[in-house]
């Protein structure tokens, strides 16, 4: 048996598996961005009543609206961003049962709500305070390079700033990307435990999943011309294929030292 599954294999895994799944697979991954949608909207209202009703108070100086403003984007973006971590994880779990031949369902959208939600939540506010922290020097540059004259200079710096975040994010993604599999697999498993077990996973096969998000490029950028309706064929594609590539993963660190 071969250690590692080729690209080409674990993709035609996928293909198979999703053969006469697909219009369930769409549905869930229609259902489950719908939802997301929604709870963005329901909470963005709000702000722009706030926002109105500020500019409708004379009596309120501007710099106290505008304070009131950003801390309530603050608030509702880290809100959105958590509830969608949990739907994320919903609809991991539907393609996980899917691609291990477990009883899969709409039901699955609700898994992470049932398994201790603040995992998926927390850790997907860690990955957002990680990318904004290292992308603190193209803010800072890209702010003073558009509101200062004499920051000319900051425009080279300026693009290397943001190559350098790009780099460190997508690094960050290589060696955690795994944890909310890991999540949605294990019910009991702890955060940082999952990140933990994650990096191991990744040990020897960061290029391998670069290779493979590569591979998926041409499809994403159709997907993209078609207005968004590919995407209910790429995406049920690409959600198998990386699950089975973390059950390959699994299975090589089995064979190599039994971790877990």
């Amino acid at each position: 048996m071969e250690k590692k599954m080729k690209i080409s294999r674990l993709k035609q895994t996928a293909r198979q598996k999703l053969a006469g799944n697909y219009a369930i697979s769409a549905g869930a991954l229609v259902i489950s961005y719908l939802v997301q949608m929604l709870i963005s909207m329901a909470l963005i209202l709000p702000l722009e009543a706030a926002v109105l009703v500020g500019i409708g108070l004379k009596e309120v100086p501007g710099e106290a609206v505008l304070l009131a403003a950003v801390l309530l984007i603050l608030i509702l973006t880290l809100a959105v961003t958590a509830a969608a971590a949990v739907f994320q994880a919903g609809l991991l779990r539907f393609f996980y049962n899917l691609c291990t031949e477990q009883p899969f369902g709409m039901g699955d959208l609700l898994y992470g709500f049932k398994n201790r939600p603040w995992r998926f939540a927390g850790l997907q506010l860690i990955f957002l305070a990680v990318s904004l922290a290292v992308s603190i020097p193209y803010i800072a540059a890209s702010t003073a390079f558009s509101l200062a004259p004499w920051a000319v200079w900051l425009k080279g710096p300026r693009i290397a700033f943001l190559l350098l975040s790009i780099v460190l994010g997508t690094l960050l993604w290589l060696f955690c990307g795994q944890t909310f599999l890991v999540l949605a697999e294990d019910r009991e498993a702890r955060l940082f435990q999952a990140i933990g077990r994650s990096v191991r996973l990744m040990e020897g096969n960061k290029r391998r999943l670069f290779v493979l998000m590569l591979s998926f490029a041409g499809m994403i950028a159709l997907s993209y011309l078609s207005l968004g309706i590919g995407f209910l064929w790429t995406g049920p594609y690409m959600y198998c294929t990386l699950i089975y590539f973390y059950l390959d993963l699994k299975r090589e660190k089995r064979q190599d030292s039994c971790i877990y």
